[in-house]
This record gives structure tokens, C-alpha cells and sequence, in this order.
């Protein structure tokens, strides 16, 4: 706030004094009182469509949103989502191989589902950037010599608009395995409304959940996932819904249909 040639950036009381043209002073005295707005922010990662705030977003941006008059001084809230969305291809997913390779897996969704390809790629090392990877696979040479990886590694594509998709991390310690991805299978699938889907999952922790999207990309249902057998009832209406596995490590998104 600019007051009499003053910039004011917090509450408080302020005193002008100003000198008038019969020489009589005049002091102006001000009760300021600034309201700060809270601020959230949080990030989205989708295949095709993303359900935030009661909108559906079909685009890859940067969205605010506005809630009026919630925080406890009376100042409005300002939520920040950074969406990511991949034109209907799945999120990423890795594999190694042997120790020795890394490889997106164009066959997220099985064998019998779409082939998954993306446009750009860009590999980290423990958290870091490996400027020189930037293909669908990484190994690493030394003096023409075909080396062990170690790190934790993941991918990262892109979603185009300078907007990139994180896949899962895979972990290697030397002398180790490789840490195992979490996998999962929905059965039956096709289904019918409300019919009991039996989701398997291996290799998954203790947070880890599962989640059930809407067409809209309308969150549905959402439960803590177990190792082995989970069991959830097919939406009412016939459709194509997304089932999410979150895990520490990776994301798995595969399709039902229900009709």
C-alpha cells in the first residue's frame, strides 16, 4: 500500500504529519491492518483428463483456484495446481534388466493393451539430471566396458508445453538386486456394474493405495492397497474407468471397462 509517498507492506499504525498553506500542521493518522491471502500448491500427473476443483482440465497448465473468505483471518485462499497430462498415453514405467539396463516399458497395461510411446525423455541419477540420456533406455560404458548401475534411478517424459512425467524410481545397490516394481492385475475386466473386481498387487509398501477415476477423471473411490488380493465393486453405470496404484516407488494406471 502507498500512503502519502510511503510504501507499506505490514499492519500497524502510521502518522503523517503535513504542513498546510496558513502554516497549520495537520497530522494524518492510520490504522493498517493487511490481510494476507494463504497460498497452496500442489502438483497432477493423468493420462488424458484431470477433475480439480469441480472443473475438468484436458490441457497440461499451470491452474489457480480461488476460496473465498476460509482462513482464519478472514483473507481469501489461492490453490496452485501444476497439471501434467499425456494426450491418452499412460504414466511412465520402467524396468532393469540385469543390473545393467533401464528401459521404459511400452506395454504399461500388458501385453494386450496399447503400445505407449512419448516424445522426449530425460533420465535422473539419484535425484540429479543425466544430461546425456535421453532415449527410451539407459546404460552406462566405461571404456567401451558395459557397467553395473547403482543409484536410484527414474524417467521422466514429456508431456509437451515444457511440462515432464515422472515414472517409478527403481533403487540398485551393488552387490544387490535391483528393487522390484510393484505389479498389478485387475480380474475379470471387462466387467459388469457392480460386480466384485479382484485387483492383485506384489512388491507394494505399506502406504501405498489404490484409487478409482471416473472417465471425467472424477476420483471415485480411494483405499490403502495390500500386498496380493484387493477387492473393489464396479461403478453403477456401464464406461471406461482408470484404476490407480500409488505407491513410494511407482505409479500403475490401467483401464476397466464396465458395460
Amino acid at each position: 500500500m502507498v500512503w502519502h509517498g510511503r510504501i507499506l507492506n505490514s499492519s500497524g499504525t502510521y502518522k503523517h504529519l503535513a504542513i498546510g498553506h496558513n502554516e497549520c500542521d495537520s497530522i494524518f493518522i492510520l490504522n493498517l491492518n493487511i490481510r494476507y491471502s494463504a497460498n497452496s500448491y500442489d502438483s497432477a500427473e493423468a493420462s488424458r483428463h484431470f477433475f480439480w476443483q469441480g472443473s475438468n482440465y484436458t490441457q497440461s497448465g499451470n491452474y489457480t483456484y480461488m476460496i473465498r473468505d476460509v482462513a482464519a483471518s478472514g483473507c481469501d485462499s489461492i490453490l496452485h495446481l501444476h497439471l501434467a497430462l499425456l494426450n491418452d498415453a499412460p504414466i511412465p514405467h520402467i524396468r532393469c534388466h540385469d543390473r545393467r539396463l533401464l528401459v521404459v516399458d511400452h506395454y504399461p497395461e500388458g501385453e494386450e493393451g496399447p503400445r505407449a510411446d512419448y516424445t522426449a525423455y530425460r533420465w535422473f541419477r539419484n535425484g540429479q539430471l543425466i544430461a546425456t540420456a535421453t532415449s527410451d533406455f539407459y546404460v552406462e560404458f566405461v571404456d567401451g566396458v558395459h557397467q553395473n548401475l547403482s543409484g536410484c534411478f527414474y524417467v521422466e517424459v514429456s508431456a509437451g508445453n515444457g511440462f515432464w512425467v515422472k515414472s517409478n524410481i527403481i533403487c540398485i545397490e551393488p552387490g544387490k538386486q535391483a528393487s522390484e516394481p510393484a505389479t498389478m492385475l485387475i480380474h475379470p475386466n471387462p466387467t459388469t456394474p457392480k460386480y466384485i473386481i479382484t485387483i492383485t498387487l506384489n512388491n507394494i509398501d505399506e502406504y501405498d493405495t489404490l484409487e478409482l477415476y471416473d472417465i471425467h477423471g472424477r476420483l471415485l473411490k480411494k483405499e490403502q492397497a495390500h500386498n496380493g488380493d484387493n477387492y473393489i465393486i464396479a461403478p453403477d453405470n456401464s464406461g471406461t474407468y482408470s484404476v490407480v496404484f500409488r505407491g513410494q516407488q511407482n505409479t500403475i494406471v490401467k483401464k476397466i471397462i464396465v458395460h
